[in-house]
């Protein structure tokens, strides 16, 4: 788990949403507890902004891995594994 201190109570509703840019993004890479993560759904439920860049990561995740390079393993470490 990851340290993310992530807003007040007062921040979740109202504020810069700058506030929980990291928090998000530990959300994103479920590196959150159950609590903290639990806080971060509620927040985006109700921002229309951290919503949408959270859609944007996962959105960036599939083309990563959609685009990624891959390489077959040789036949004699294929033969081995196998």
């Amino acid at each position: 788990m990851v340290m993310v201190r992530l807003p007040t109570p007062e921040s979740s509703t109202s504020g810069s949403c700058s506030e929980w840019e990291l928090a998000l993004h530990a959300f994103f890479d479920e590196e959150l507890d159950a609590a903290d993560s639990f806080k971060c759904e509620q927040h985006l439920e109700q921002c229309e902004g951290c919503s949408v860049e959270v859609k944007n990561l996962k959105s960036m995740r599939r083309r990563i891995a959609r685009s990624a390079m891959s390489w077959r393993a040789p036949l004699a470490l294929r033969n081995r594994i196998g």
